[in-house]
């Protein structure tokens, strides 16, 4: 069996955050450990594992700008509120050095 990548690793320990701190039930933990993955996947490399110390508002934004063009509006707001969690999360736990959180744009009804 091969060991959790270093990306499993980061998004496991942010669903145990989510359970412990935050008081998310497993349904919902799993929805933002899978908006987690496919954020953080843009940052993952087998020789460096997960590379988020260099994210910055413009790859926030980016992300955003995608999920935007290919989820109704409805899963959009989710996504946003999820990306929101996982920056907090980074920052909290000094993985990335800015609260990025603040750099999601809000929703427009």
């Amino acid at each position: 069996m091969l060991p959790p990548s270093a990306l499993e690793e980061l998004v496991a320990s942010y669903g145990e955050w989510l359970t412990s701190e935050r008081g998310l039930a497993a349904p919902t933990v799993l929805r933002y450990e899978n908006s987690a993955r496919r954020f953080l996947r843009e940052y993952a490399t087998a020789e460096d594992g997960v590379n988020v110390q260099a994210l910055t508002g413009v790859d926030v934004i980016g992300f955003v700008l995608a999920e935007s063009a290919r989820v109704s509006l409805g899963a959009f707001k989710g996504r946003v509120t999820e990306l929101r969690s996982l920056l907090a999360f980074l920052y909290l736990r000094d993985l990335i050095p800015v609260a990025l959180a603040t750099a999601v744009p809000p929703v427009a009804a």
